[in-house]
């Protein structure tokens, strides 16, 4: 499941506060809360973070205590419900480019012995 840092508003001013580790499911939730009271979508200035090996049923738990049973009932009705696991999949769009992480460089071993000097001082002017 991805994660993402963005940026809340709280209201019609503008007013937001920073969230990290937001999953898409937590997107849908925030979304419901606050969507009527902002105006717009409160979501904004998404960035993708780190994939978290999460299940459903870990997920639900965790909304139920941050959010409240009721409302991730109302948002995903069922005992096993679907929940979404990308940002693309509740319409955010993510700032920048995704960065894909890079092989390490290649160690290389001299074949031969390195003679290392040591720098001469600076003189003094």
């Amino acid at each position: 499941m991805q994660t993402a840092n963005i940026r809340l508003y709280l209201d019609g001013f503008k007013n937001d506060i920073p969230l990290n580790g937001v999953t898409p499911t937590e997107i849908v939730l925030l979304r419901k809360k606050r969507q009527k009271k902002v105006g717009t979508d409160p979501i904004h200035d998404v960035v993708l973070g780190r994939d978290v090996a999460r299940k459903s049923n870990e997920e639900v738990r965790r909304l139920s205590v941050k959010y409240g049973r009721k409302a991730v009932r109302e948002a995903f009705p069922g005992d096993m419900p679907t929940l979404p696991e990308t940002f693309e999949e509740v319409g955010v769009k993510i700032l920048g480019a995704v960065v894909k992480p890079v092989d390490p460089p290649e160690v290389v071993t001299p074949t031969e012995p390195v003679e290392l000097k040591r720098p001469t001082p600076l003189k003094k002017t």
